[in-house]
């Protein structure tokens, strides 16, 4: 994890024009470093809870009807435009 958070400080810091990035001061990098740390800390403590907090919440699992599968396919049909079919404008409504 070192190496990661060397190789990022190196990148902001030199990258430039090749990684879009603006030099940062080491203030700014550690503002960032501890702001990036607080998402492991958070995924550390959301695994460390015990599933029975989350059995309220329930996803139904249910296979999808026969029809709810073909709702795409009709969506494409409809938004094909019919062979010989045109699309008139008003002039006035133009503009």
């Amino acid at each position: 994890m070192l190496f990661t958070i060397t190789i990022q400080i190196l990148l902001v810091k030199f990258g430039g024009k090749a990684v879009k990035t603006f030099p940062l001061d080491m203030n700014r990098n550690f503002i960032c470093i501890g702001i990036g740390s607080l998402s492991l800390i958070w995924g550390l403590i959301v695994k460390t809870l015990p599933l029975k907090m989350f059995q309220c919440i329930k996803l139904d699992e249910t296979p999808m009807e026969e029809e709810e599968l073909s709702l795409p396919q009709a969506l494409k049909k409809s938004e094909t435009i019919r062979k010989g079919s045109t699309v008139k404008s008003n002039p006035k409504t133009s503009i």
